[in-house]
């Protein structure tokens, strides 16, 4: 088992705490990625939905404010306009899949 750390609400009318879990190990067609730096920091980067890299060598990346909704807020809804999209200059290129 592997151990890590996210975020889970351990009621439905609870909001999110720090949880620590055990994750199985990894399959013959899984990966596992340890970061040795953080190439984009932000303070609205709270909660991140996919990534991409693009064909113009940059990482797109949007800001998902789920976790800020009434739903997981004790009633209050603490999202924020303008919702974001970042996009960071990366040495690489997209893998593409045909």
């Amino acid at each position: 088992m592997i151990k890590a750390i996210g975020y889970a609400a351990q009621e439905a009318t609870a909001p999110p705490k720090p949880l620590e879990f055990d994750r199985n190990e990894h399959g013959a067609h899984e990966v596992q990625i340890d970061s040795l730096y953080c190439g984009a920091s932000d303070p609205r980067l709270m909660w991140t939905d996919p990534m991409s890299i693009a064909t113009d060598g940059y990482l797109y990346i949007t800001a998902n404010q789920l976790h800020r909704q009434a739903k997981y807020q004790q009633g209050k809804d603490l999202r924020q306009k303008p919702y974001m999209l970042f996009r960071v200059r990366l040495d690489a290129q997209p893998v593409l899949l045909r």
